[in-house]
């Protein structure tokens, strides 16, 4: 299969469009020109062993250079990572006015939370970001040095 950047933004869109559009983004392109997703893109490319030629104009032959096993986590990285930079961009507040309130410091932390389950997916699935797993011997002496006992 290959996915293209359209693919890409696609799905970005259909997951986080109207969050996009709540902060100034561009929340409806996605026929691959999709500006506000350029930098999402290119750091999953990178975290899924990618390379970038222009860091400032991802294209279908970056994400062409993620391995194979690790292809399909272009959406859930690029997701993950546009889940922060929206919630960077989010400086709305609680507000009260008499009897109204207005809890708008809910959505960043949605969005944090959102950020940490696709993380959480990312680790599982392609154990990617996650503690890395160290192999190693641990060699112990248990004979008894400078006793009585250390010849039996």
């Amino acid at each position: 299969m290959i996915i293209t950047r359209a693919n890409v933004e696609k799905v970005l869109i259909g997951r986080r469009g109207k969050v996009m559009t709540y902060v100034g983004w561009d929340g409806a392109t996605l026929d691959g020109t999709n500006a506000d997703l350029t930098d999402s893109i290119a750091a999953a490319i990178m975290l899924l062993g990618g390379i970038i030629d222009n860091i400032t104009s991802v294209t279908d032959v970056d994400i062409a250079t993620i391995p194979e096993g690790n292809q399909m986590g272009i959406f859930d990285a690029s997701e993950m990572y546009l889940v922060m930079a929206i919630r960077g961009q989010i400086l709305s507040v609680d507000e009260v006015t008499g009897p109204f309130a207005a809890k708008l410091s809910q959505l960043p932390e949605r969005l944090l939370a959102d950020w940490k389950l696709l993380k959480a997916e990312l680790e599982d699935v392609f154990g990617i970001g996650g503690i890395q797993p160290f192999v190693g011997i641990i060699e112990q002496d248990f004979a008894a040095h400078g006793s009585e006992d250390a010849n039996v």
